[in-house]
């Protein structure tokens, strides 16, 4: 919130916080911070995950342009201005993003410094600076963590479904972000407009790899049995390709398991891909076991006013 106070763009602006934990903690704190803030937070509770929180955002907010970033990132100060110039220089443009570069609260081990300095775009720790120059394009990828988009893109198409109570179910930003390159739209990635995201050391082990192997599995198994036959015969087929494509990496996995050595930037990485190959597996029972998760794939209309009701039937069902 701080970070938005300071902001070089000088026209008006509103910040809204979205909390999905619904903490009275947290709506008290907006409350005592709006006594001495410059440009005054609007507190939101949603249950729910990161789906039903875009959503609420998006339906809250008044906007021709909407930015979200996460909780645990800071924006840097020109970021509302860099944006508002390339909206305003190529109405074509749909959306648009940015860097994403991590700032350690606690130092990290050796053993993930190695996995970081040779990639500049990974789902692991929230590093994402692909490119040096300005992109623009049908196409273009955004992080999900720096991302603003025109208000109609929510009206016409919305996020797909994202997370549920702890599971994932579908492809979130990746999925509108492809829908957009199918409609040819333009997309855009500015190198200037980045976020500070924030990391500790609860994130600093092997369980926190294995976790986000989710965000890549689950939206990869969403966009494949996205409107599929959903029987046990149709899935029994699948869990056989999954071995295929993931077997390997599953391999290694127990040769780690059972060798217990130091961590390396290779185990990561295996540890990684063979969660990915995990959630999808995972998502094929949770499928075959759960309406609400069958219904969720099954959806189409993504639209903000629209998820949020289904959310709400479904709660209260």
């Amino acid at each position: 919130m701080d970070s938005f106070q300071g902001q070089t763009y000088r026209n008006s602006f509103e910040i809204l916080v979205c909390d999905n934990a619904v903490d009275s903690e947290i709506e008290k704190l907006i409350f005592e911070y709006n006594r001495t803030a410059k440009f005054p937070v609007k507190y939101f509770g949603q249950d729910g995950g990161i789906q039903e929180v875009r959503s609420k955002l998006a339906f809250e907010s008044e906007g021709e342009l909407v930015l979200m970033i996460d909780d645990d990132e800071a924006a840097c100060p020109e970021l509302l201005e860099l944006y508002n110039r390339l909206f305003t220089e190529d109405d074509e443009i749909v959306a648009a993003g940015g860097p994403c570069r991590i700032v350690w609260e606690d130092p990290p081990p050796a053993w993930i410094e190695e996995f970081i300095k040779t990639r500049k775009e990974t789902t692991l720790w929230g590093r994402y600076e692909p490119h040096d120059e300005l992109k623009v394009g049908v196409g273009i990828n955004i992080w999900g963590g720096n991302m603003v988009f025109k208000r109609k893109i929510f009206e016409d198409t919305g996020f797909r479904p994202d997370v549920f109570k702890g599971r994932n179910m579908g492809d979130g930003e990746s999925g509108l972000i492809a829908d957009l390159t199918n409609r040819n739209l333009k997309t855009a990635h500015v190198p200037e407009a980045y976020v500070l995201h924030f990391m500790d050391k609860t994130r600093f082990s092997l369980k926190y790899v294995r976790h986000t192997a989710s965000y890549a599995g689950i939206p990869f198994a969403y966009r494949r049995w996205h409107k599929a036959d959903k029987s046990w015969y149709h899935f029994v087929g699948e869990i056989f390709k999954i071995g295929k494509l993931y077997h390997r990496s599953w391999i290694r996995y127990a040769y780690y398991r059972l060798m217990k050595k130091g961590i390396t930037s290779r185990q990561i990485a295996t540890e990684f891909h063979a969660h990915v190959g995990f959630y999808q597996i995972k998502y094929i029972f949770w499928l075959v076991g759960n309406p609400f998760l069958r219904a969720v794939c099954d959806r189409d209309d993504f639209r903000p006013e629209s998820c949020l009701k289904f959310f709400h039937d479904w709660f209260h069902k």
